[in-house]
């Protein structure tokens, strides 16, 4: 495990970005240059696990739990204390998340500003776009934390997967008023027919990249389980696969 020094800022390998002690709440990301809205601040990668790794969802719930989130179907993405994603906090009226439904670019998931981030500023995410309905227990229940500590004027106070947020969020973050469109990763969007339907009928062009998105997610899900099962190592079960499979050809109209 990396020694933190709380003395000492934390650069990484990847440029722009230094991780930085705040007191109460402990470490946070911040920004080393002026990044403008659509700037990659750091990636994820999902070929070369140098600084992070992806591991069968059922065994994300132990040391990786507050450090990991479901990248695609039965998997999740755990990041090291070597990656800028480890030191990104949440924040209700974040200024950065994910784009295009999480799609890869030549293996690697972007984190994108999604405003103007100057220099010296805290870069954060709203963990509720990325936290999948079954994400909270190995049973599959809810996640929730209580207490948001952001202090942003959108606090919501508690903060739950995407699952659980109003229409209005929800609708914002699949078709945001800007640019920067899919702000959650489409293998959670599949949970939502209602959502879905919404999408198709508002906005066709962005329900065909919903599509191109979670084809992807899926194929690299049943990818790492064919690695798993080369390995013989047992893959632990994932209470959702089938009925999000199932809900995958019902709503999507694959």
């Amino acid at each position: 495990m990396l020694a933190l020094n709380p003395d000492q800022s934390l650069s990484f390998s990847q440029p722009g970005v230094v991780a930085k002690y705040i007191g109460r709440i402990g470490w946070g990301l911040f920004a080393e240059v002026d990044f403008a809205p659509g700037d990659c601040l750091c990636q994820l990668s999902l070929d070369g696990f140098a600084d992070c790794e992806i591991i069968p969802w059922a065994n994300s719930f132990g040391v990786y739990f507050d450090r990991s989130f479901t990248v695609v179907p039965g998997y999740a993405w755990c990041a090291s204390p070597t990656h800028p994603f480890w030191y990104i906090n949440h924040s209700c009226a974040a200024n950065s998340g994910f784009v295009n439904w999480g799609q890869t670019i030549h293996g690697q998931m972007p984190v994108v500003a999604y405003q103007r981030i100057a220099r010296g500023e805290q870069i954060t995410m709203d963990y509720a776009l990325f936290t999948a309905s079954y994400d909270g227990d190995p049973t599959g229940g809810p996640w929730r934390m209580n207490g948001c500590l952001c202090h942003s004027d959108q606090c919501r106070g508690v903060i739950t997967g995407f699952h659980a947020l109003p229409l209005d969020l929800r609708l914002e973050a699949v078709m945001p008023q800007s640019e920067l469109q899919g702000c959650v990763p489409a293998h959670m969007v599949m949970e939502m027919p209602g959502l879905i339907r919404l999408l198709r009928q508002l906005s066709p062009g962005l329900y065909r990249s919903y599509l191109e998105a979670l084809n992807e997610q899926i194929a690299l899900s049943k990818a790492l389980c064919r690695v798993i099962s080369q390995k013989a190592q047992p893959i632990p079960a994932y209470p959702f696969q089938a009925a999000g499979t199932a809900a995958l050809w019902t709503n999507s109209g694959l």
